[in-house]
């Protein structure tokens, strides 16, 4: 075939196949270059949460894109730089020749729709709480299929709307609560927890407690003066709070009693001997009391000479005096303590080292 025949042969290709075009001719007796070429169509941008579709054109045997498909066509899902080669193969002279292409596509993000339908909220009940799209868009879809700008909201849940304008989607998505006193609870001071400040106590109301709440404190159906979340308790008697909620105008009311046993009751119970040699079985000396709210113990030796001594009602100690070991023997003990009323109890005994 002449060189003449070659080039008539590739202009009917050309002229045949769009994206194909004649490149340059390396040695013109036998051998023809092509090369092909071709133009990526679809959109350069895209929307958060859309999806584009790139196209290569037809006309060529294979296809090779960025994210590694074959075919013709991708879904685009993200911003970012996406190409693709291809290749077919032409009859150029006595030959079949490759005719590679490619091309690139650099699709940008969209900026979101800006759209704020409100922070989560409460509202009263038997109230309607209306959310509001704005009006800078030409489609809204909400939760339950309207597609008006407002909606009316008159119960707790979870609502959203998808708006729409000329290139984009955007959903903003709202929780709505009841506002009623159920994240609330009192906190109050035991009767039988032993305390020897009996009415140093406090009562004190926990959880949602929301800038519109009123407190007012009764004690046997008497006003306290005070308005706080917190009082302390100074008597005996039959206790409410009164909580309003000024902005729905409701109130819920909570009750206790508190009749704490200030009866004096205060023992300490004391052993007569222990082992302090180590083995792990009854080393240490200590004593035992029971609702005392002062503490004294002191120990001698047979010549009256102090070897321990402890304000601390829940000691330990290990038969020692300076650092040394007291020999086995009897030694004497002097407790002092008292209880809720004051009144001083004194208990004088002995007890014994044995190794």
């Amino acid at each position: 075939m002449t060189y003449t025949a070659v080039w008539i042969n590739l202009l009917f290709f050309v002229l045949t196949c769009s994206h194909i075009t004649l490149a340059s001719s390396d040695r013109p007796e036998d051998h023809v270059s092509v090369r092909c070429v071709l133009k990526i169509t679809g959109a350069n941008a895209i929307c958060t949460g859309e999806t584009i579709i790139l196209e290569a054109p037809e006309g060529f045997d294979t296809y090779l894109w960025s994210d590694g498909s074959t075919d013709r066509k991708i879904s685009v899902y993200k911003a970012g730089l996406y190409w693709v080669n291809a290749n077919r193969k032409i009859n150029a002279g006595d030959t079949v020749q490759d005719c590679p292409a490619y091309d690139s596509i650099f699709v940008r993000a969209k900026p979101p729709i800006p759209i704020n339908i409100g922070r989560d909220t409460l509202i009263c009940a038997g109230t309607t709480l209306i959310l509001d799209a704005g009006t800078d868009f030409f489609a809204f879809v909400w939760d339950n299929g309207s597609a008006y700008q407002t909606r009316p909201v008159t119960q707790s849940g979870k609502y959203w709307v998808t708006v729409f304008d000329e290139d984009c989607q955007n959903t903003d998505t709202i929780l709505v609560g009841n506002r009623d006193f159920s994240g609330i609870a009192l906190q109050t001071p035991s009767d039988e927890a032993f305390s020897c400040q009996p009415f140093a106590q406090k009562a004190t109301l926990t959880g949602k407690l929301l800038p519109e709440y009123q407190f007012t404190w009764f004690r046997d159906g008497k006003p306290l003066k005070e308005y706080t979340s917190v009082i302390a308790i100074k008597e005996a008697g039959d206790y409410q709070v009164k909580v309003r909620d000024l902005l729905c105008k409701r109130d819920t009311v909570m009750r206790f009693r508190y009749a704490p046993d200030v009866t004096d009751q205060s023992e300490v119970h004391i052993p007569n001997a222990f082992s302090p040699n180590r083995d792990e079985n009854n080393d240490r000396f200590r004593v035992f009391p029971f609702r005392i709210c002062s503490f004294k113990i002191e120990v001698f030796n047979g010549w009256g000479q102090q070897v321990f001594a402890s304000n601390d009602p829940h000691f330990e100690w290990d038969g020692s005096s300076a650092g040394t070991l007291l020999p086995e023997g009897v030694y004497i003990y002097q407790v002092q303590f008292s209880g809720l009323q004051g009144r001083e109890v004194w208990k004088t005994g002995t007890i014994t080292i044995v190794y």
